[in-house]
C-alpha cells in the first residue's frame, strides 16, 4: 500500500501522547496539505535506514508487541528521520526531553511529515536498545504507547545514549 503524494484537507484534532507526567496536548491543524509517506518498510524485519542499534530496538519491541498478542510495527522514514535527528540533538544539547530549545516535537512531525491519525513520541536515556525496553515497559506513559493497537507504523533513532521512538497512524487512503 502506498501513501505517497496523497493530498489530503487536513480538519483533524490529533492527540499528542508523549510521556509526560500531564494531560496529553491537544492541536487542531486546518489545511491543504500533501501527505508525503516516504519509504515503508516490507515487513516487521525491514528496519530500512535505521543505525544497527535502532534496529535493534525495532526488532526488540516487534518481539514485545507479539508476544502481546499486537501486530508487528513496520518502519516508515518520516518517522525514522524525525527520531533520528531528535536523538542527535539531543546528544549535543546533553538533554534528555521531547522539546529542546530549537528543537518542539510538534516542529520536527511537520518538518518530517510524521503526519496521520495518530503521532507520539517516546525518549530515553540508555546504553543498550534491551536497556531501553526495560525502560518504556516499565513506566506507563511509554508503555501505553507501545501496546497502543491504534499506531502501526513506527521509527527510531538512536546517538549514543540517546534514544528516540517515534509513533504513527497513518490516514487510511
Amino acid at each position: 500500500m502506498t501513501f505517497r503524494n496523497r493530498y489530503y484537507l487536513i480538519s483533524f484534532v490529533f492527540f499528542l501522547t508523549g510521556c509526560s507526567l500531564f494531560a496529553p496536548q491537544v492541536q487542531t491543524v486546518k489545511a491543504k496539505d500533501i501527505i508525503n509517506y516516504k519509504k515503508i518498510g516490507t515487513d516487521e524485519n525491514d528496519c530500512l535506514n535505521m543505525n544497527e542499534k535502532s534496529c535493534e530496538l525495532f526488532k526488540l519491541i516487534n518481539v514485545y508487541r507479539k508476544n502481546k498478542q499486537l501486530p508487528a510495527f513496520i518502519a516508515i522514514e518520516n518517522c525514522i528521520n524525525s527520531a533520528q535527528s531528535h536523538s542527535e540533538n539531543m546528544y549535543v544539547k546533553e538533554e534528555l526531553k521531547h522539546d529542546l530549545s530549537d528543537s518542539k516535537w510538534n516542529d520536527r512531525i511537520k518538518i518530517h511529515r510524521v503526519i496521520g491519525e495518530t503521532m507520539a513520541e517516546n525518549v530515553a536515556l540508555a546504553s543498550t536498545a534491551s536497556q531501553v525496553v526495560d525502560k518504556w515497559i516499565h513506566s506507563t506513559n511509554h508503555y501505553n504507547n507501545i501496546i497502543n493497537p491504534n499506531f502501526t507504523h513506527i521509527g527510531y533513532g538512536q546517538k549514543g545514549r540517546y534514544w528516540t521512538q517515534c509513533f504513527l497512524k497513518p490516514f487510511q487512503q
